[in-house]
């Protein structure tokens, strides 16, 4: 690692540490390609030096045409088709202990100890072009909450647990009738306590092959919240495992931001704002920190379209208030969302 002057920073050099302001704001995450746009920024802010890394094999193509984006998809779709199959033969009785942990360890090995938590979630978002199945949710579930784990500092066999327990959370959702599962409009009282009730099929499905207390646990307490207001015990915050607290974060944050048959996805930026205003009264809040302050980390100089209309991108990550990040226009005016309380981000497009 070495301090490189704003002067001598080139393109293609890579961020070494966070770069902060005095105040503890965040204007580069570590990892981070330096660009032409992004030397602009920081002559702007004033920034004299950036700690780079010197060892860091630079890529700067677009990650969809990356070896390694092309891996992933490819690992993502045979994952997706065997948890498909698996989801089949717990139901029909027609798979074995070992044949469901063999897709455990398959999808795990997908993820692979030392990747990168910003590329995975950047690769993972490209995978909402796909239809949005029960299935292909769990799998997303599950490789979400193993971000979590990493971030929080969970060692690898925690992490893999967690990914397990994303996996099967809504094994119970094949079990509830498909009108009620897709249907487009609001559910009805009874259509509502019947899509309830995939939490005790779920548990029921599993509970009986041997696997992981905590992966079963899962499937009946991810809609638990620490307020008592979930379902289906009612239970509060010190009643409900670490493993469905995470999950439960990780599930809300892909159903909001995915596809759904009654309604297109939700800004991610919408989803952290509500966290902001209701989820630390709903999930555990130090669990809620981590993920809100990384997952705004991520879509640092991410491509934005606010709600006038106006493109900009994102330059500066407000650590108090997530959802509302500074931004430049494509006019080159700054704007401080937290101080503009009409406008907010509407699309994330890069």
């Amino acid at each position: 690692m070495k301090n490189v002057f704003l002067s001598d920073l080139e393109e293609g050099m890579i961020v070494g540490k966070d770069l902060l302001t005095s105040t503890g704001i965040l204007i580069i995450p570590a990892g981070i390609v330096i660009t032409r746009p992004i030397i602009k920024h920081l002559l702007a802010l004033g920034v004299e030096s950036v700690c780079i890394d010197e060892n860091a094999v630079p890529d700067t193509a677009e990650l969809r045409e990356k070896e390694q984006f092309r891996k992933f998809n490819k690992k993502y779709v045979y994952a997706k088709d065997k948890l498909n199959n698996t989801f089949g033969g717990v139901i029909n009785k027609k798979i074995d202990k070992t044949e469901i942990e063999k897709i455990i360890d398959e999808s795990w090995n997908m993820l692979g100890e030392d990747y990168n938590t910003y590329n995975m979630l950047g690769m993972l978002y490209s995978m909402h072009s796909y239809s949005d199945t029960t299935y292909m949710h769990c799998m997303n579930v599950g490789m979400i909450a193993s971000i979590i784990g990493k971030w929080l500092g969970w060692d690898s066999s925690e992490i893999k647990i967690l990914n397990a327990c994303g996996m099967f959370h809504d094994i119970g959702k094949m079990q509830i009738p498909k009108e009620i599962l897709d249907k487009p409009g609001k559910l009805t009282h009874n259509e509502y306590e019947i899509m309830k009730s995939h939490t005790v099929k779920g548990y029921h499905l599993i509970k009986d092959f041997g696997l992981d207390r905590r992966i079963v646990n899962c499937t009946l307490l991810h809609h638990e919240r620490c307020n008592g207001s979930g379902y289906p015990f009612g239970l509060k915050g010190d009643k409900i495992d670490e493993y469905s607290k995470i999950v439960a974060i990780a599930d809300v944050y892909e159903a909001m931001t995915a596809n759904r048959v009654y309604r297109g996805p939700v800004c991610p930026f919408d989803v952290v704002a509500q966290f902001e205003n209701n989820g630390f009264d709903l999930y555990e809040t130090k669990y809620l920190l981590v993920f809100l302050q990384n997952i705004v980390d991520s879509y640092l100089h991410s491509k934005v379209k606010l709600n006038n209309g106006e493109k900009a991108e994102i330059i500066l990550i407000n650590r108090q208030r997530g959802s509302k990040p500074v931004v430049m226009t494509t006019s080159g005016r700054p704007v401080d969302l937290s101080k503009e309380p009409g406008l907010k981000i509407e699309q994330v497009y890069d």
